[in-house]
């Protein structure tokens, strides 16, 4: 399965090389996405019911910013991200909490070439670290205890594929002329490189029972046509 990954990883950059704009024109916009994901934290979640802890919810929510550039049919763009996954307070113990931050780059290729409009097909790949931590809350009665409470810090690195589907609207036609961007994107994430979370930077821990394989949607907000290259 990992040659699959690997030959799509080098699809991608082929892509992102070959993919030829059919105009002169090159539009560039800043973009910001909001995006909602279901993850799966079941099997880490029932290990935190067995110890009397808090769990963490199955949704991540993700923050991004980046810059886009369209330039004919073909779109790059790069960018950043944060995640956080909220707990669930069912129970008085130690408290929860999951972040993540990803590096991303994406490609994709317009399929309705429309002076307003660009719908097509959308890879992105990210550079990603995720950490949960668990910090001992329970019989805590003043600041200076909790200052001397353990927080204990599961970290991994992994590098996911999305694939999905993006649709985006400019309110100007003109790449050139400044305008906003709007748009809706959704596909399907993997994982390309699943590797072992380890406690504190540490001690690899086996089975801690998370999955970032899911569905996702988001969207798009963002300025257009603030530069222009050509």
């Amino acid at each position: 399965m990992k040659n699959v990954y690997v030959l799509i990883i080098n699809g991608l950059l082929l892509l992102n090389f070959t993919l030829s704009g059919q105009t002169d024109s090159t539009r560039w916009n800043v973009q910001m996405w909001l995006r909602g994901q279901e993850v799966d934290f079941s099997g880490f979640n029932q290990q935190a019911r067995d110890l009397g802890l808090n769990q963490l919810d199955d949704l991540k929510l993700d923050l991004g910013f980046g810059m886009v550039k369209i330039e004919g049919r073909k779109q790059m763009g790069l960018g950043f991200s944060f995640s956080r996954v909220d707990e669930q307070k069912e129970h008085d113990g130690s408290a929860v909490f999951f972040r993540q931050w990803q590096l991303f780059n994406q490609i994709g290729y317009d399929l309705v070439p429309a002076e307003r409009i660009w719908l097509g097909p959308l890879l992105r790949y990210h550079l990603q670290y995720s950490r949960i931590s668990l910090s001992d809350q329970s019989g805590v009665q003043g600041i200076g205890q909790a200052i001397d409470n353990e927080v204990v810090h599961l970290d991994r690195f992994d590098v996911p594929l999305d694939i999905g589907i993006s649709a985006l609207f400019f309110t100007k036609a003109a790449p050139s002329a400044s305008g906003l961007v709007i748009g809706l994107q959704g596909g399907y994430s993997l994982s390309l490189i699943d590797t072992d979370w380890k406690l504190d930077n540490l001690v690899p821990v086996n089975g801690a029972g998370t999955d970032f394989r899911g569905w996702y949607i988001e969207v798009a907000f963002g300025i257009s046509g603030f530069k222009r290259s050509r």
